[in-house]
């Protein structure tokens, strides 16, 4: 929503750290800074799409006035949430955009049925894409 100068708290963000799996990528480790992390500096209006699990934050806001943002989370709806949830408001729903709509269907989307085998029938047993001898030359 706001100009993000170099005074005003613009993004940093650590290139390809949502696709490391080591253990310095944990999202509960914390760093004041990387020495590979790069800035972003984005005019207002822009959108920044960062992944969720990509290491990201902001330098502090120097300028006078605040910094605002929208921020969007996602989550599919084949994922649905892992118990029952309160739906949406009806107030919100029928006030809402015909273009928006669409996206506020049920909440519960998998059912009702939030227990799960703990290892179903047919699970596979290879996976060529995780083999350690795929980096082998």
């Amino acid at each position: 929503m706001d100009d993000l100068t170099p005074n005003r708290a613009p993004l940093r963000l650590i290139p390809r750290s949502h696709i490391s799996f080591h253990a310095d990528a944990s999202p509960y480790v914390r760093y004041k800074w990387h020495p590979e992390e790069i800035t972003i500096v984005v005019p207002a209006g822009s959108a920044v799409i960062v992944p969720s699990m990509l290491m990201h934050g902001s330098h502090p806001n120097l300028d006078e006035s605040s910094r605002e943002l929208l921020q969007f989370g996602y989550r599919p709806a084949w994922a649905g949430p892992i118990k029952a949830v309160e739906e949406w408001d009806e107030n919100l729903v029928s006030n809402a955009p015909a273009s928006a709509k669409p996206f506020l269907k049920s909440l519960n989307t998998t059912g009702s049925n939030w227990v799960k085998e703990h290892k179903p029938k047919r699970m596979k047993t290879e996976a060529q894409g995780i083999n350690p001898s795929r980096w082998d030359a």
